[in-house]
């Protein structure tokens, strides 16, 4: 037998990320309006496509990834004016500084029936 709910964490959020965040927004009369709206939301297809921009950016990252094969493997362009960028284009970059996650114990307990 194992016991379940031993440990518990407590997760800060990033700074840099919470300077980002409009305290004003995150409020509990926007939570419950939020969750108000859950029941007449309707779900379509067209929420999980790609828009136009994005799928022009995905196309350019594509053609980038082949033009930067073909310099690599095949030979470099005589004239670069008119060529394919090798570099995606930029998109917006996110913090990836890793997460601050402590861990808690929450019972004195074993996690091993042999150990009781």
């Amino acid at each position: 037998m194992m016991f379940h709910g031993t440990r518990g964490y407590i997760h800060k959020p990033n700074p840099n990320l919470l300077k980002t965040l409009d305290y004003s927004q995150l409020t509990l009369k926007a939570y419950y309006k939020a969750l108000a709206q859950i029941p007449s939301l309707q779900i379509t297809p067209s929420m999980f496509f790609q828009t136009d921009k994005e799928d022009e950016h995905f196309e350019a990252v594509l053609k980038s990834q082949i033009s930067r094969v073909m310099r690599r493997y095949v030979g470099k362009p005589m004239d670069n004016k008119n060529t394919i960028p090798s570099e995606p284009p930029i998109i917006e970059q996110i913090d990836c500084t890793t997460p601050h996650i402590q861990v808690l114990k929450l019972m004195d307990a074993s996690d091993n029936s042999a150990k009781g």
